[in-house]
C-alpha cells in the first residue's frame, strides 16, 4: 500500500498551481451537479495539504448555502472536528496540517449530515486509501454497526489521476458512499 501511495502522491505533485485551480473548480462543479445539499446542514469538511483537491472554493459555497462547517482535529491520537468559520484561526498540527484552535465544542463523526474526505487513491467500487494513519477509518468504524439512515453520507473528493483498478480492501477500511472527480461521479 506504501508504494501506492507513493506513486499517487508522486503525481499529484506534479500537478501546476494552475491545474489544481482548475480541478478544484471542476470538482466543485460537479459536487454542486451530484449532491443537492438541502437535506444536509452539519458538515465536515477538511483544510488542503499536499495538492489535495483544495476545499477552499467548495468551502466558500457550503457558507454561502447557510450550512455549519467542521474541520479535523486531533486530539489524543483521534479524530474529532470543531466548528470552522470563514475567518477563524487555524495553526497546525503534529503532521502540519492546519485545524482550528478551538478545543472546545469538538463533535464526532457521528453528527454529521455529511462529510467530505481527502483520500490518496481510490477505485470506482468507492473504497479509498489515505495517509496512512488509519483516523478516518478509525473515526468511521461506527459505520459498521448503524442504520444506514444514521450515517453521515461520505464523500470522498480526488483527481482522475488517484484512481486506481482496485484497491485491497481491509475489515477496518470504510469505503465512500461517492467520490466525485473532476471527470466523474462514482457511486458504491
Amino acid at each position: 500500500m506504501n508504494s501506492l501511495r507513493t506513486k499517487i502522491k508522486e503525481k499529484r505533485s506534479q500537478l501546476s498551481s494552475e491545474s489544481l485551480k482548475f480541478l478544484a473548480q471542476a470538482i466543485l462543479n460537479n459536487i454542486q451537479r451530484s449532491i443537492s445539499l438541502k437535506d444536509y446542514s452539519t458538515i465536515a469538511t477538511y483544510f488542503s495539504v499536499n495538492q489535495e483537491v483544495n476545499t477552499a472554493d467548495l468551502n466558500r459555497y457550503l457558507w454561502e448555502q447557510d450550512k455549519k462547517l467542521f474541520l479535523p482535529k486531533i486530539k489524543s491520537k483521534e479524530l474529532f472536528f470543531s466548528a470552522y468559520d470563514i475567518d477563524q484561526t487555524l495553526s497546525l498540527n503534529a503532521f502540519n496540517i492546519p485545524e482550528p484552535v478551538n478545543e472546545e465544542a469538538l463533535i464526532t463523526a457521528e453528527e454529521f449530515d455529511l462529510m467530505f474526505i481527502p483520500l490518496v487513491a481510490f477505485d470506482t467500487k468507492c473504497n479509498r486509501v489515505g495517509m496512512g494513519g488509519g483516523y478516518y477509518d478509525k473515526t468511521l468504524s461506527f459505520i459498521k454497526h448503524i442504520e444506514d439512515t444514521k450515517k453521515p453520507k461520505l464523500v470522498g473528493l480526488a483527481y482522475e489521476l488517484q484512481k486506481v483498478e482496485q484497491i485491497e480492501k481491509n475489515d477496518w477500511d470504510i469505503p465512500m458512499d461517492v467520490i466525485i472527480t473532476e471527470k466523474e461521479t462514482y457511486f458504491s
